[in-house]
């Protein structure tokens, strides 16, 4: 199966994809992050990175390759990287971090834009769940899907900005072993 790759760059957010240091720990409200080790661990884990933008990790008791899930949210627009690797419904998860950014908010909806960092099963195992959402677009992760959906017209050289409401966010496609198949 031939899948774009793209990066999606917010600032800050790569800094919080370890757990914090003991000194990061005590000046953030970041919790240390859901490991395996106890198999009454949740199945994902909800934090919030800043007021608008959540970090959902599936946990390692469910799949061992405990991916985590980026939320981020405009004034116009939410967008979420990655659906998460399958073996448990990501959505209700996905959802609550929505309705706790509306309600912090004083909104009743935003519409749903699911990406994908690139289109490996651990990545893309979710989509499903969120085809039949409302108010929410699931791109495709072929090149052309991708493409077509940020309005990149020299794939993988253009950078774009893709604007969710007073946030904006730069979209690098990467180019990978099948960047170059549009078909």
């Amino acid at each position: 199966m031939k899948h774009a790759l793209l990066a999606i760059i917010a600032l800050g957010l790569a800094a919080c994809q370890g757990a914090p240091s003991p000194r990061e720990q005590a000046a953030s409200p970041f919790q240390p992050w859901i490991d395996g080790t106890s198999t009454a661990e949740p199945q994902t884990q909800l934090q919030l990175y800043d007021a608008d933008t959540y970090v959902i990790r599936q946990s390692l008791t469910t799949i061992d390759e405990a991916p985590f899930l980026y939320l981020l949210f405009g004034n116009n627009r939410a967008l979420l990287l990655d659906t998460g690797a399958g073996n448990m419904k990501i959505r209700p998860a996905v959802d609550a971090a929505i309705s706790k950014w509306l309600a912090a908010h004083n909104r009743t909806s935003i519409p749903l834009i699911v990406a994908h960092s690139h289109g490996h099963g651990d990545h893309i195992a979710g989509d499903t769940e969120f085809a039949e959402r409302p108010d929410t677009t699931v791109i495709g992760t072929k090149p052309r899907d991708v493409a077509a959906f940020f309005k990149i017209t020299d794939w993988p050289k253009q950078i774009v900005t893709f604007d969710l409401g007073g946030r904006k966010l730069d979209i690098i496609p990467t180019p990978g072993r099948f960047y170059s198949d549009f078909g």
